[in-house]
């Protein structure tokens, strides 16, 4: 972020205060890790959504959704104004919308930081990287972290490893609104193919949070999550080379 921060009016601080009363926590490539309410697409399978505010913007797993740095408004008195808006899970309520996905966020590309609402940001690119369950939804809109699920742990175990969709399509935003969409297929094949389901488990209770904080994730529930992850991997392995 030194390379463009003096281009921004925000601070790094600022953008670490988002980060502070996240529950997300820092990918190991050094991206943020955001959440983005979305809509399933009109008449197209539930693998495509669009964007919650023009419903123009179709997007998915993989697709690295992009908008002209000039398009997006870099004051920060304003909450709500042009460009991506990304959030933390505080703020997720605040949207109407039926789906959740995980994505990615580099920290260049944030562009403003507002003063008075510190739970969402507005920035120039995501990468959806996973869509999550309709259960892990559910929980983050009750303020509460997806590690309350064993499924929540493991993809966000995955995030942070970089064990995820790449990216597959530039969808970028050429105008204001949502206009002069296009399309690049990048025709990249996935660089991780180990896929595991882990079983289903009921929602263990967790206390709300009265801080305006997001209740941290547990660092137990990743590493338990890798875990999991590498054993299943060393399986897969052993079975192929069988």
């Amino acid at each position: 972020i030194s390379k463009v921060i003096g281009k921004r009016k925000h601070s790094i601080d600022d953008l670490l205060t988002f980060m502070e009363k996240a529950d997300l926590p820092i990918a190991d490539d050094g991206t943020i890790i955001i959440y983005k309410a979305l809509n399933y697409a009109s008449n197209v399978d539930n693998n495509t959504f669009t964007d919650a505010h023009t419903g123009k913007v179709m997007q998915w797993v993989g697709a690295y959704v992009c908008m002209d740095e000039a398009l997006v408004d870099p004051d920060r008195s304003k909450d709500c104004s042009n460009g991506l808006h990304v959030a933390r899970r505080g703020y997720l309520s605040s949207f109407h919308c039926n789906v959740c996905v995980l994505a990615k966020v580099a920290p260049e590309d944030v562009i403003a930081v507002p003063k008075n609402d510190a739970r969402k940001m507005r920035v120039s690119g995501y990468h959806i990287i996973a869509r999550l369950s309709d259960e892990e939804y559910q929980l983050l809109l009750a303020n509460k972290p997806i590690t309350g699920l064993k499924t929540g742990a493991i993809i966000l175990a995955n995030a942070i490893a970089g064990h995820h969709t790449e990216k597959t399509h530039i969808i970028k935003i050429g105008g204001a609104h949502g206009s002069n969409i296009s399309v690049t297929d990048l025709k990249e094949f996935l660089k991780v193919s180990l896929v595991y389901t882990p079983p289903k488990e009921p929602v263990t209770a967790i206390e709300d949070n009265h801080d305006n904080k997001d209740t941290p994730v547990s660092p137990k529930d990743i590493a338990k999550a890798k875990t999991s992850i590498l054993t299943r991997r060393e399986e897969v392995m052993h079975k192929a080379n069988a």
